[in-house]
């Protein structure tokens, strides 16, 4: 259908929460910080939900239906994990049931001393310095243990997914990444990409659970957004804008795909 052709929306960020502030204020010397990011990121799903309801009634005697609309929902870095925070609240208040999640540069790897929990409490805390995000989490996944995306929080996520064939997680991130390395505090690239690759080999062939993993060098963070990888990255002879395609386009034959060209890194 016409109204329900491809379109485009992007949320600024400015909250510095993952996209899952519930609305705490933190004041600190330097600045304030109003951690309203999930309450913003829903606020502007609305917005576009609205704004196919209004084009959808105007143009199609059945009006909007959300059973109608096909979409891919993703960010990248903390895009990412904002995205993956949200999720439920695409599937479940907004109803758009064939939506698949595409989270970029978000893995969230844990570096075995607990890392990643301090995200989690952070989001949970509802005074400073917290988020206050407990009530945007999604029901599946309070654990701090949560921080971690694989495996913890995409293996809570998993037992949902596939209601419609669209309802997947397309996990994309270069294998050598300086900033989730950062992020997750590993002491050196090696350890987190062998973290990666098994974290990776443990959740390989979960319903629902997929992912693409080029080992581009030097290290990359970020390529939804990037033209020149979006259009010509290739792992295992697959471009990585051909691999998001066809796992919309066919969401029940999605392949995965990881380089294997990092053997000293």
């Amino acid at each position: 259908d016409d109204e329900c052709k491809t379109k485009n929306a992007a949320a600024p960020y400015c909250t510095q929460d993952n996209h899952a502030g519930g609305g705490i204020v933190n004041a600190f010397p330097e600045m304030t910080v109003y951690r309203y990011g999930a309450l913003n990121l829903r606020a502007a799903m609305r917005w576009v939900r609205d704004a196919l309801w209004a084009q959808m009634d105007a143009s199609d005697p059945e009006g909007f239906r959300p059973d109608r609309l096909t979409v891919l929902f993703s960010g990248s870095s903390a895009g990412g994990a904002g995205v993956q925070l949200n999720y439920q609240y695409v599937l479940d208040d907004l109803r758009w049931v064939h939506t698949t999640l595409l989270p970029d540069s978000a893995l969230g790897l844990d570096n075995g001393l607990g890392a990643t929990k301090t995200r989690v409490q952070f989001v949970k805390n509802p005074v400073t310095p917290g988020w206050g995000g407990l009530a945007m989490l999604p029901p599946y996944c309070f654990a701090d243990e949560c921080g971690e995306g694989w495996n913890t929080f995409l293996f809570a996520t998993a037992p949902r997914l596939k209601a419609t064939p669209e309802q997947q997680v397309l996990s994309l991130s270069n294998q050598l990444d300086a900033t989730q390395r950062s992020v997750g505090q590993f002491a050196n690239n090696a350890a987190f990409v062998n973290t990666l690759r098994t974290q990776y080999c443990g959740q390989r062939g979960t319903v629902g659970l997929h992912a693409y993993l080029p080992d581009s060098q030097p290290q990359v963070h970020g390529n939804i957004n990037d033209n020149s990888r979006w259009n010509f990255v290739v792992t295992d002879g697959i471009l990585m804008r051909d691999w998001v395609w066809h796992a919309m386009v066919h969401p029940d034959g999605v392949i995965d795909h990881a380089g294997t060209g990092l053997a000293s890194i």
